[in-house]
């Protein structure tokens, strides 16, 4: 079982790192199975084609899970402590696949199904989003407001500096504490009483 979760993780590896370079459709299974060290056989029998390839790396390598958790075991109804958290998952997600949101971002527009799941993503940070700023507003620690547009215009801000950041290699002049701490002021400051 250990050597097959290895095996599928080598042959996830070694896509990533060739269709960030080459993209989708430049790479073959052939060179994925080369790169990973295993024969193409098995490159199909753990994924049966290059598509549940890509599709799998999406999958994987979603925030959403680690996101969940937090919603259920860390958040602590406070807005400025829970932000940071929020905040800091995400872009400790967003630098440690970079590799990965650079594939989605490269492939965006190639593939409608692959474009469907990746604009999931998000999707589902705003509801969990929306779901935290609704019961914020339920326990009276935030002002009433259209938790919604709330949760579009953090995840927005957030989003923007990270993909700046991450595919274009900019920090718009400011690190990215600074840049934490000050949108975190932003929305304590018009939520908070």
């Amino acid at each position: 079982m250990t050597q097959t979760l290895n095996t599928r993780k080598k042959i996830l590896q070694a896509a990533i790192s060739l269709i960030k370079k080459k993209g989708f459709q430049g790479v073959t299974t052939r060179e994925i199975a080369r790169q990973a060290n295993v024969n193409e056989v098995t490159v199909f029998r753990h994924f049966g084609n290059k598509m549940n390839i890509l599709n799998t790396i999406i999958d994987e390598y979603s925030y959403i899970p680690s996101f969940e958790k937090v919603v259920h075991e860390e958040i602590r109804w406070n807005l400025k402590e829970d932000l940071q958290i929020i905040t800091k998952i995400y872009f400790t997600f967003f630098k440690e696949n970079d590799d990965v949101i650079k594939i989605a971002y490269k492939e965006l527009g190639s593939f409608p199904e692959l474009d469907k799941k990746i604009t999931t993503i998000p999707l589902q940070l705003k509801e969990l989003l929306v779901q935290y700023f609704d019961r914020m507003q339920k326990l009276n620690k935030i002002k009433e407001c259209d938790s919604n547009a709330i949760a579009i215009a953090f995840i927005s801000m957030n989003f923007g500096y990270l993909v700046s950041l991450v595919i274009h290699n900019h920090d718009f002049g400011i690190n990215e504490e600074k840049f934490i701490d000050d949108s975190i002021q932003l929305f304590t400051g018009m939520l908070g009483f």
